[in-house]
């Protein structure tokens, strides 16, 4: 019996051993497992370590970026947050607002900047409420200038965080306006000095401005003439086919005309015969149309003629001959008659004194030459001689002629006739 108890306990201490002996190879088996488990999240947390060391990299590189773009920009930049505390700054904004590192996270509004902008704090408040950016121009000391851009900070996630405001430095811009506005002024101040009229038209022949001579002249306002057509003004008065022409076709292949004469009816002056002068401007894309009325001109050089022609059938039927010396190029004009009656039945290229003097017949040369003299000094001449035609023959001639001066009363012009007394 007691054997038998014996092997019972045996039996039962042996399948107490492998009941154990199962529940340790199981608990090796989830150790096992576990053990697995942890290399896995071992590794995943090395993954996620690396992935964090490469962000922490990219932040540093991109901190080290930024920081290098805030020196390196000239560009002053403000970086404010919600409540409008300053959160980052380049060095010329520092300049701007007398920054210290010390300044971070202070109101902006507490601070002394180098600029007139009374609504600064205003305006990044109306940003940060609107979400629209804003611009504006401020001067600031010393006659600088800064173009102030205002735009809502905008996180990655889209998330609005603040403003972000920039100060371009544009004193040279600003400086080279108010040149351009002094030139322009200059310009238009001698454009409405000129006497003549004068057009600035666009490369569309649109006016761009006209001068008061212009106004005058055509009897027309600034209102019925700048940004028209120029053939549309004065009820199309000035749609001229030979204007046309000019503008269209001339101009543009000479840049530059001059003396181009057009004459046409106006409703509000008439008749009328203008010179036209014409320059187009590249450069600036316009054109100048200078206008000047010639009319009573043209008018006086027609009673011109006219009297010349007179004259000419006077002298003609007088038998006389004129000439007219100019004493500053010793040049005199004369006429077919003159020639005649020295015995030169065509023109002569050249005419003077001296040239006279050698048809004169050498007793009468004093005479002549005396008379001519005196005639500087008195104004008259009054002179007779006898001269000798190619053909021998020797002529009595009758000088007579008026002496005109400048304003300096220096003889400058003899003009005069010539008539033959008798014949020897």
């Amino acid at each position: 019996e007691e054997y038998e108890t014996t092997v019972e306990e045996l039996r039962a201490a042996n399948e107490e051993l492998q009941s154990a002996n199962e529940e340790y190879r199981s608990t090796l088996e989830e150790l096992e497992t576990s053990k697995e488990e942890l290399q896995s999240i071992n590794e995943e947390l090395q993954t996620v370590n690396q992935e964090l060391k490469s962000k922490v990299e990219e932040t540093t590189q991109a901190n080290s970026d930024l920081q290098n773009l805030f020196a390196a920009t000239e560009i002053a930049t403000l970086f404010l947050d919600r409540d409008l505390n300053i959160e980052r700054y380049t060095p010329r904004a520092a300049e701007l607002f007398n920054l210290m590192p010390p300044d971070r996270g202070r109101p902006i509004g507490h601070l002394r900047a180098n600029f007139v902008y009374d609504n600064f704090t205003a305006d990044a408040r109306q940003v940060l409420r609107t979400l629209v950016p804003l611009e504006r121009e401020v001067q600031g000391d010393s006659n600088s200038w800064f173009q102030v851009n205002m735009r809502p900070y905008r996180t990655l996630d889209d998330r609005i965080d603040g403003v972000v405001i920039t100060f371009v430095d544009v004193t040279a811009n600003k400086e080279q306006e108010l040149a351009l506005r002094n030139a322009k002024e200059y310009a238009e101040s001698i454009v409405h000095t000129i006497p003549d009229a004068l057009l600035v038209l666009t490369t569309g022949l649109r006016v761009a401005t006209a001068n008061d001579s212009f106004y005058a002249m055509f009897a027309v306002s600034p209102a019925d003439t700048e940004n028209r057509l120029v053939y549309e003004l004065g009820n199309n008065q000035w749609d001229i086919s030979e204007l046309r022409t000019l503008l269209e076709e001339i101009l543009p292949q000479n840049k530059v005309i001059t003396g181009y004469e057009v004459t046409h009816t106006f409703e509000e002056i008439g008749r009328r015969t203008m010179l036209l002068n014409a320059r187009q401007l590249d450069h600036v894309q316009l054109i100048l149309l200078a206008i000047t009325d010639i009319t009573e001109r043209k008018v006086a050089e027609e009673a011109q003629r006219e009297l010349q022609a007179s004259l000419a059938l006077a002298l003609d039927a007088a038998n006389m001959g004129s000439w007219d010396l100019d004493l500053t190029a010793n040049q005199a004009r004369t006429d077919l008659r003159h020639n005649q009656l020295f015995g030169l039945p065509e023109p002569v290229a050249t005419w003077n004194p001296t040239i006279a003097l050698e048809h004169v017949i050498p007793d009468d040369r004093p005479l002549f030459e005396t008379a001519y003299q005196q005639a500087l000094a008195t104004g008259e001449l009054d002179v007779q001689m006898r001269v000798r035609w190619p053909d021998g023959s020797i002529h009595r001639l009758h000088d007579r002629g008026r002496v005109y001066y400048d304003n300096a009363g220096n003889p400058v012009r003899i003009a005069g006739v010539t008539v033959e007394v008798d014949g020897e």
